[in-house]
């Protein structure tokens, strides 16, 4: 997405700057060449006849799945072993809407792999983390007026609610990053 965002604004023929406006104008102009080529790679994939459906049936088996290894072991797997322990509690649904060599490695939530990994301690840990982090950006931006601090809000409160539905990876960080 950064190369294509990059290839859109070299391709774009320059508007005259005003004093100090040009570091304005290129970032907005990336972010925006970003944001369209991420919209349209993610409506692409709903396009799909059928896409949709299978998408959130597997997620739902997913997640039936994982709430039966954190019962079997609620203090948490242990970090990475998703990926090992989980054929012993796959279901039978789940390969309706996943082929039978596709490897489940996160539980497709991050506070369901939270949940998984490192139990109800890990999962209170890094939550609090969050709240803290929220609280501290809110309260710079009331006090300061500190953009920074509202971008850094909205950042945090963006990815957490994208990772209830999927998992860490490159495009969610590349996100957050921007």
């Amino acid at each position: 997405l950064v190369f294509l965002g990059s290839e859109c604004f070299l391709t774009v023929p320059p508007l005259p700057f005003r004093k100090g406006g040009g570091e304005k104008w290129i970032a907005s102009t990336v972010f925006l060449s970003i944001a369209v080529i991420g919209v349209a790679l993610f409506l692409h994939r709903f396009l799909i006849p059928g896409e949709w459906d299978r998408s959130v049936q597997g997620r739902l088996a997913i997640w039936r799945d994982a709430l039966s290894m954190i019962q079997e072991k609620p203090q948490g797997w242990g970090l990475e072993t998703t990926g090992m322990v989980f054929p012993q509690f796959q279901s039978a649904p789940l390969t309706a809407y996943e082929s039978l060599t596709t490897s489940i490695d996160r539980a497709h939530s991050k506070p369901l792999d939270l949940f998984l990994t490192v139990g109800s301690l890990g999962f209170f840990g890094y939550y609090t983390f969050l709240a803290l982090l929220l609280l501290h950006c809110l309260q710079a931006w009331r006090a300061r007026g500190d953009v920074l601090a509202l971008a850094g809000l909205a950042s945090l409160v963006g990815v957490s609610v994208s990772l209830l539905f999927g998992f860490e990876g490159i495009v969610v960080h590349a996100f957050f990053w921007l």
